[in-house]
């Protein structure tokens, strides 16, 4: 049928927390500092050996990952960089191309840009005032708008 297998090594904390210190002392452990690892955990030289060799592979998988997490970012990164360059330079893109509405206003030209004492709304004006007042406003509202469009 085959061999019995040994049973599953269960390390204990203080073990891990002393083969870890280790690990990140040096990934590669010589035969007498083995021993020497071995002999104070209380495990067989070959349980340490194995553990580091699982270590090592542990290590070397998650660099892995972060490198290829950083080459997919930096990837990214580029890919927005060139739809940068290609929405800033030259003419509008998007709604603002397609809308004839859009045409010929930019942000220097007051479409959408007036401040609220052009709109006639200060910082003393109150809601208090009569109707005919506040249709005042808005009807010189409406007017600025409409000679914007």
């Amino acid at each position: 049928m085959g061999k019995c297998r040994r049973p599953r090594t269960a390390f204990t904390s203080q073990q891990l927390l002393e083969l870890e210190n280790q690990f990140k002392l040096n990934k590669y452990l010589s035969r007498p500092k083995r021993f020497e690892v071995a002999t104070s955990l209380m495990l067989t030289e070959t349980q340490v050996k194995i553990w580091f060799q699982n270590r090592r592979m542990k290590w070397k998988r998650s660099r892995k990952a972060k490198e290829q997490g950083a080459q997919v970012e930096a990837e990214k990164q580029r890919g927005l960089n060139k739809t940068c360059e290609k929405l800033l330079p030259g003419e509008p893109q998007g709604q603002a191309a397609k809308s004839p509405e859009f045409m010929g206003h930019s942000p220097d030209s007051g479409f959408l840009h007036c401040s609220t004492t052009e709109l006639s709304y200060g910082p003393d004006s109150s809601c208090s005032g009569g109707e005919e007042e506040e249709e005042d406003e808005m009807d010189a509202t409406e007017r600025k708008i409409g000679s914007v469009l």
